[in-house]
Order: C-alpha cells, then structure tokens, then sequence
C-alpha cells in the first residue's frame, strides 16, 4: 500500500483494473487506492504480469502493506506519492469536530461520499443525490454508484436549455485500443498447423474474448458477424455468447449460422465488423437494432521495444467500439475493450480461462 500523503496511515483497495496472470504494458492503470481525501490511479511503471492479488476490493490496510505481487523486470518502483495529498472534502474547520449528518436529499445539502464514489458518478453521469450509502453514516461508496449505474438509476438529467444538443452528442461514443496479436498470430498458425480442418482466423480470437467478457453487459449478449467482401455481399453470423466459449465453439457456431447478408436485418447487443484488406483503422456507428459495434482494422508490421529497449517486429490491430449510450454506458465499454486486449495479448489465457 503506497504512502499518498504525509499524514496517511492506511489506504483501501477501491478497484482492481487488472486480473491476476494478465500482463500489461507501461502506464496502464493496476489498480485504484482510496483514502479519506483522494482516489488514486496506481499505474504500472513497465510492461509486465500482474502474479497474484494479496488484498481484494474493498479492504483497508495499513501503508506499505503488500496487496499485491507484479513482476516488471528490474525496474525499480516507488508508488509513494507524498505530494498529491489534496485537501479532504469537508466542512470549516470550526464545524469540523461536529458529529457527520447523514446527506439529506435537497439541493445544497451536504452529500457524504468517498473520492473513488464521486468520480465514479462523474463518469457515469449519476447524481449522488438520488442515492442511499451503505457506508457509516450513510456514506456513499464507489459500489453504491455502480450498482447504479448498471441498472441505470439515478442519471443526471441535462440542463433544459441544452437538452436537445447534450442528447445528440452523447447518443453515441467511440472508444478504441492497438492490441499486439503477435503472440496470437503464432499460436494460430500452430493450431492450424495441427488441426488445419479447423480455419481459424482473427475473427474468431475475438469472438471468443468478448464472450469471455460478457459480464460487462446488462444481459448476455447476442453477437452479430459481418463477413463482407471488396464488393459489399458476404455472409452476416448472429450468435450467442454463451454458445461460444471455447475456439472450436466459436468457428462452429459462426459457421451453422452463416446466412446471405440480404436477409433482413437481424438484432442483437453487439455488431463486430472487420476492415477491408489494407484498412488498418475504421469506425462506424452500430446498424439498426444493435447497441453497438466492435470494428477491426487490418493487421499492421510495426516495431515495438523489448524488456531491454530493442526494437523487436510486431503484429499490431486497431479494434474501435462504438456504443449506444443508453445501451452501453462508457465505463463498462472501456473495460470491455481493455479487457479484450488482455485475453488477445495473452492467447493462451485466453484459451484457457
């Protein structure tokens, strides 16, 4: 547990971002400490894997507890952060030995929640204060705000003079990721080496990984395969992500359901479309009846530096989500995406998980 500031003595485990035995790259968020004044993003000063998590969400430990165990090489790290310790969110200080009220429901009242809770509500556009804290004394925590934000409850509505604009704008949104398939690629031709009745390509490794991360949607979700040639005819696939949880499954299913792409169109949560040869980055908004769409750009050579900062030959593809926002809120889009690229960079957690 990283020493945040002079006068810390413990800190809580608000949300861990990464998985124990999926890798990450320099800069990624691992995971977000909170005490009494500040959320804080611990980021990951190199590549490398995350072994085993120590202390799970939710629980406070004394600074320089170990939580967790990574190994980044031999980079040496010091999470401590002594300068960014804000002022915490309270009253004067002559009220400050006062006993806490619980938040009262009105505007201008006084809302009791943590720093981890109100970014969250920030990001998911939740208004505080429709909600009731489970924490002491009514106090609004990070858990609170999720479990708002996946049933939808509690949205802040937009100012009546900008409503029409706010609504168009934020209809719908684009995220994306560069995820490094050259791992992947090599597993791939061996397996198809081995089994070579089985055709496995790209599009199939990502089926399965979004499958895997189907927990990020309100419903399981239903996922549509746009197979379209130079001249726009191919073969549209709507399949269930339950039905698809291993790499034979996912060829299987996308192949029994294949059918002319002039049938009507069908409906489903979320629409993945491949790039035509050449096209290394495209987004486009989801077809009609579909709540969003994963669009993936041809596979591109790069160089990217080793552990030992030596250009090594990589395999590089873009994939952008574009989402309907009353469908998908931004949050879990992101950790979708995210959590994507981990099982694609890791391809052999991604087949065994």
């Amino acid at each position: 547990m990283p020493k945040l500031g002079l006068t810390m003595t413990e800190g809580t485990v608000a949300r861990w971002d990464v998985a124990p035995g999926s890798r990450f790259q320099a800069g990624d968020i691992i995971l977000v400490v909170e005490t009494d004044k500040i959320a804080y993003d611990v980021e990951a000063p190199g590549p490398g894997i995350l072994q085993e998590v120590l202390v799970s969400e939710g629980n406070a430990v004394p600074v320089g507890t170990p939580i967790g165990r990574w190994d980044v090489g031999d980079i040496k790290v010091s999470l401590d952060a002594p300068d960014i310790e804000a002022p915490a969110e309270s009253p004067p200080a002559a009220a400050a030995a006062e006993t806490p009220v619980t938040p009262r429901r009105g505007e201008g009242a006084r809302i009791l929640a943590t720093p981890f809770a109100r970014r969250l509500a920030r990001q998911g556009g939740i208004d505080l204060r429709n909600l009731n804290g489970t924490g002491p004394k009514g106090r609004i925590k990070a858990a609170d705000v999720e479990r708002a934000t996946a049933t939808g409850r509690s949205t802040i509505p937009p100012p009546a003079a900008a409503a029409v604009t706010d609504q168009s704008r934020a209809a719908v949104y684009s995220a994306g990721v560069e995820i490094d398939v050259t791992a992947l690629l090599a597993l791939n031709a061996q397996i198809n080496g081995d089994l070579p009745e089985l055709h496995a390509d790209l599009t199939h490794y990502i089926v399965l990984a979004v499958a895997k991360t189907s927990d990020v949607f309100r419903e399981p979700p239903v996922i549509g395969l746009a197979a379209s040639g130079e001249g726009g005819d191919g073969t549209v696939s709507v399949i269930a992500s339950a039905d698809c949880r291993t790499l034979r499954s996912v060829v299987a299913q996308i192949a029994s359901s294949a059918a002319a792409s002039g049938a009507p169109a069908p409906h489903g949560t979320l629409w993945i479309e491949r790039g035509l040869p050449g096209i290394s980055f495209f987004a486009a908004d989801p077809p009609g009846g579909w709540s969003a769409s994963l669009n993936v750009g041809s596979v591109r050579d790069a160089f990217r530096p080793d552990a030992e900062g030596r250009p090594v030959r990589a395999a590089l593809v873009q994939i952008v989500l574009t989402c309907r926002a009353a469908d998908l809120d931004p949050v879990s889009a992101q950790r979708l995406l995210r959590r994507t690229r981990e099982l694609l960079e890791t391809p052999l957690l991604l087949l065994a998980s």
